[in-house]
């Protein structure tokens, strides 16, 4: 009988159910698809995705080398990484509640009972009814027990160890978001890097053309054929030019500090990268064709989730403090006043001190704590809602951006191409007197603005796909959690 009690105790104690509300399922406030809806390729879009992580988006080998060295090696990284180990920490502290924890307590006193303390004529008193004198007492005891041990009936330790799990697992959802945003901050500036480094070349080329063009109409303006104020003009442009190149070198040489920082080490000699001229040399293309459902995924919108669920929880925790509440202290072991025979079975002793804690009268804190939890629940349904939608704005941004950069870059290599052929053919007509320098100094301004946009239409480009990618998960879809 006494064993079916136990097991019976056993039962309730490990498998007592919680308070807390059902698991709370917010519908998607958002469109079922980006631009265009395919169910049938709703699930190979996700496991693509799953599979798609920062190695195998990016292509050029200097940025992945970079993007290796700062998860290695950036402080903020790093610290965000200790935060989700502090939290595990605390996780196993509140799981560790749910279970009694045993000590063995030995102690030895050794103390002086006065003869005040005993009273008038005491067993220990003087000869002839004087006062007591007093003696010494010695006391040893060892015990094995639990202090102040809660049992677990109402489900408020589920419920909050339940909190800090969802808790540690939104941690290490913030872990993957900010590693998210290094890759992408990482990869930026690299872009950025490429870009100067593209446009400082092409203005380099442009000056050392420029260079030549002076050269023949100082020539001429100096066997006065031209004009002063063509040279002049030839002058002025040639040195607007070497004003880019320096502030293209510029621009690098803090986008190179600006990696440094982030990849955590310095970088003495950064290789030059390779040209923009084919964008794809950097990233890989990424499918258009999106359920809004792979949203789910992003770690952002999983932390919104176990956030709300970790309010959920409290909820339960909130309601069984309107519940009785059961501790236990249990003691047992040997107790005497010799050393000796502490082992001995007269010796045993042991304690049993059960106590419940019932709520009568608490001026309405635990009804305010329950409706605090409540609202803590309903401020997460909208901040999950909210980081959907605003998932699904990034997204789609990307996506609509996209397809118009493409269209862009064609557009203005058609423009390119024209203002070439233009700056050929005026060029001709000034070297054969025809027009003035002017028509030549404004078709050879025209090209270079236009291969300058050019240059940096296909940045845009580039940087879309980067914060495409940093939308759709940043490869870090499917992420398990113990």
């Amino acid at each position: 009988m006494n064993n079916r009690l136990f097991l019976s105790f056993l039962f309730v104690l490990f498998t007592s159910c919680t308070l807390a509300p059902e698991r709370p399922e917010p519908e998607m406030p958002v469109e079922k698809s980006f631009i265009s809806e395919n169910k049938g390729q709703n699930k190979t879009l996700r496991k693509q995705l799953k599979g798609f992580n920062w190695k195998n988006f990016y292509k050029d080998r200097l940025l992945k080398k970079l993007i290796s060295k700062s998860l290695r090696n950036n402080r903020q990284y790093l610290s965000r990484v200790l935060d989700t180990l502090e939290l595990e920490e605390q996780y196993d502290i509140q799981k560790s509640e749910l279970f009694p924890n045993l000590d063995l307590q030995g102690e030895m006193r050794r103390q002086k009972i006065p003869g005040n303390a005993l009273g008038q004529g005491g067993l220990f008193g003087s000869a002839g009814g004087g006062q007591p004198t007093g003696f010494i007492q010695n006391q040893y005891n060892l015990s094995v027990g639990l202090t102040s041990y809660e049992i677990d009936f109402f489900g408020k330790i589920r419920s909050l160890k339940r909190a800090v799990l969802h808790e540690y697992l939104a941690s290490h959802d913030v872990q993957a978001s900010q590693r998210i945003a290094l890759i992408a901050d990482v990869s930026s500036e690299y872009l950025n890097y490429m870009t100067n480094l593209e446009l400082q070349r092409l203005a380099e080329e442009t000056v050392s053309l420029q260079s030549q063009v002076v050269g023949i109409i100082e020539k001429r303006w100096k066997q006065k054929v031209v004009s002063e104020i063509e040279l002049r003009q030839a002058e002025t442009l040639l040195e607007n030019l070497k004003t880019d190149v320096l502030e293209r070198k510029r621009l690098a040489a803090i986008n190179k500090q600006n990696l440094s920082v982030l990849v955590g080490e310095p970088l003495t000699e950064l290789p030059k990268p390779q040209s923009l001229e084919d964008s794809t040399k950097l990233t890989r293309n990424l499918p258009e064709n999106l359920s809004s459902m792979v949203l789910l995924a992003r770690p952002d919108i999983r932390q919104a989730e176990h956030q709300l669920l970790a309010e959920n929880a409290r909820i339960g925790a909130a309601r069984a403090a309107f519940f009785p509440s059961i501790q236990l202290t249990t003691r047992a072991g040997w107790s005497s006043t010799q050393l000796d025979n502490l082992f001995e079975e007269r010796s045993q002793s042991w304690s049993f001190i059960p106590r419940v804690n019932l709520p009568i009268f608490t001026w309405g804190q635990n009804m305010s704590r329950l409706e605090v939890s409540k609202i803590r629940k309903k401020k997460s349904i909208l901040n999950y809602e909210y980081s959907i939608q605003e998932a699904f704005r990034e997204v789609a941004s990307g996506l609509i951006s996209k397809k118009n950069y493409k269209k862009q870059i064609n557009a203005q290599q058609r423009v390119v191409k024209a203002a070439q052929k233009t700056s050929e053919l005026s060029d001709l007509r000034y070297r054969s007197g025809v027009d003035s320098y002017l028509v030549s100094l404004d078709s050879r301004r025209s090209l270079y603005e236009a291969q300058t946009k050019y240059i940096q239409i296909k940045q845009s480009y580039i940087r879309n796909n980067i914060f495409l990618f940093k939308a759709l998960g940043g490869g870090e879809v499917g992420v398990v959690h113990r």
